[in-house]
């Protein structure tokens, strides 16, 4: 899986394994491809960062840690 986030100066992505993520396999993939971070751009105190990871590694964003997900209908 590949993501390219741009971050600002003190921005932070986590990485952290999937729910329900088969570890045995998640080990292996590391093994083999391991986890590629690099930085396609770097400006005006912004840099993009393009992440490639297993498919069990989730990104994200920390501001988006603990936001609660709002319902399908919209409540």
């Amino acid at each position: 899986m590949g993501l390219v986030l741009t971050r600002h100066e003190g921005e932070k992505i986590i990485l952290s394994v999937q729910d329900g993520a088969d570890e045995q396999q998640l080990i292996e993939a590391l093994r083999n491809s391991g986890i590629s971070i690099s930085i396609s751009q770097a400006k005006f105190g912004a840099a993009k960062v393009r992440i490639d990871a297993p498919d069990a590694i989730k990104i994200m964003r920390e501001e988006l840690i603990n936001v609660p997900r709002s319902e399908p209908n919209g409540q």
